[in-house]
């Protein structure tokens, strides 16, 4: 439909409840035979305008970050932070430095405090160990969920058996994004 082109302001509310709705139940996993899913048309076509700098939690310093969160460390590959593999627990928003890349390749888990949110200016690559993979889950109910901002063409995110689950969407003054995981301006395999 033409609506799914649409500018997200030029859409009528039902429409933009249509589309969020869409965007929502949208499942990001990879498939046993490892083929990449790609996601809906809906959350592919959503323009949901990106947040104001000013809405966003501010980006800590690559040090700043590993302090925060104990599952974080420097990858051996330049411009990126890492996940130990484990069970892990992340208090608040798990916030990455500016142009900062995030890999895990272990089996884990990271369970968020209700709302939480990680949000990555940087690209993403998840790769999941095979039967065991990454899990993005809420501690109790729901969590806000995943959201790579601008990461750039050049610099797509990959992600391969992941499961994101127990998300609501981000609903914060000056930013809203419907989805569990949205990628804006960031290209993105699953």
């Amino acid at each position: 439909p033409a609506y799914l082109a649409a500018p997200w302001d030029a859409l009528g509310e039902r429409q933009q409840m249509l589309l969020a709705g869409l965007q929502a139940r949208s499942t990001i996993e990879s498939s046993p035979s490892g083929s990449d899913i790609q996601t809906p048309a809906a959350a592919r076509h959503h323009t949901t305008p990106p947040p104001a700098a000013s809405d966003l939690p501010p980006a800590p310093s690559v040090e700043e970050a590993l302090a925060r969160h104990p599952f974080l460390r420097v990858s051996d590959r330049p411009g990126f932070v890492e996940l130990e593999p484990g069970t892990w627990h992340v208090e608040g928003d798990l916030v990455l430095p500016e142009g900062v890349g995030l890999r895990a390749t272990g089996a884990l888990t990271l369970t968020f405090v209700q709302d939480a949110v990680l949000l990555a200016r940087g690209p993403l690559e998840l790769d999941g160990a095979e039967g065991k993979g990454i899990h993005l889950l809420p501690e109790h109910d729901h969590w806000g969920g995943l959201f790579v901002l601008g990461a750039g063409a050049e610099n797509g995110s990959t992600l391969r058996n992941v499961e994101i689950r127990g998300t609501r969407g981000i609903q914060r003054s000056g930013w809203t994004a419907p989805a569990g995981a949205t990628f804006y301006q960031s290209p993105v395999v699953m």
